[in-house]
């Protein structure tokens, strides 16, 4: 039995806010919001492939976790011959990485966002890329100043689950990590309500705590001197 769809709507509002180490971006410039859209846990398939290697590209997914170095072959020669696939790419940085190969991973996460730079998750793995390199105003760029889904895709009104979670985690870091703490933590009251136990909302309450033991050390300082 197929189980039923779970739909939410999300229908609150950041407001617009600059901070001086985005020098790319200014009031008029940041969008930063909560539109109203759905979320659903059903597949919202973008795979555009033959018939004949469908079954075989959901297959390799799996085999790129447990077996990488038996597949990664064949999913370069997937990209070859359909540059345009962006799940393809995904699966080659995955599997690159599960071989600790972290410059090959790179590549194909930079790859990715360089032939399908309007695929969410291109962006969401690039971004992470320039914020482990501390280029924030790459960031800025990848995303448009538009941090928000439905000014980034209007013409779109459905959105899965995995890519609303993702999109916080990673553009709450980014909030986290220029000090703009307000957004990061709203960002956190949203994956909280969609996905408590996931990795990306673990990780950004740990940069939430570790700011907040900051402020309060930086402030006790203050009192000091």
């Amino acid at each position: 039995m197929t189980p039923k769809s779970k739909k939410r709507s999300l229908k609150k509002r950041f407001s617009t806010r600059n901070h001086k180490k985005m020098s790319q971006a200014t009031p008029n410039q940041l969008s930063l919001r909560y539109s109203s859209y759905e979320i659903t846990d059903e597949p919202l398939s973008d795979v555009h492939l033959p018939d004949e290697v469908q079954a075989e590209v959901k297959e390799l997914f799996e085999k790129a976790k447990k077996t990488p170095e038996k597949i990664i072959g064949r999913i370069e020669e997937l990209i070859s011959k359909y540059p345009n696939v962006p799940l393809l790419y995904n699966y080659a940085s995955a599997a690159y990485s599960n071989l600790h190969d972290k410059n090959k991973s790179k590549q194909y996460v930079e790859k990715n966002y360089h032939n399908n730079p309007e695929y969410l998750f291109a962006k969401l793995n690039y971004a992470e890329i320039c914020m482990d390199e501390e280029d924030y105003d790459k960031v800025a760029v990848i995303f448009d100043n538009k941090f928000d889904l439905k000014i980034l895709y209007p013409h779109r009104d459905v959105f899965h689950i995995s890519e609303v979670v993702n999109f916080f985690g990673v553009t709450g870091k980014y909030f986290a990590d220029i000090g703009m703490n307000e957004q990061a933590e709203m960002s956190y009251d949203i994956l909280v309500k969609l996905a408590p136990k996931h990795p990306l909302t673990k990780r950004l309450k740990r940069l939430l705590k570790m700011e907040s033991a900051w402020n309060k050390f930086k402030g006790f300082r203050e009192t000091m001197d």
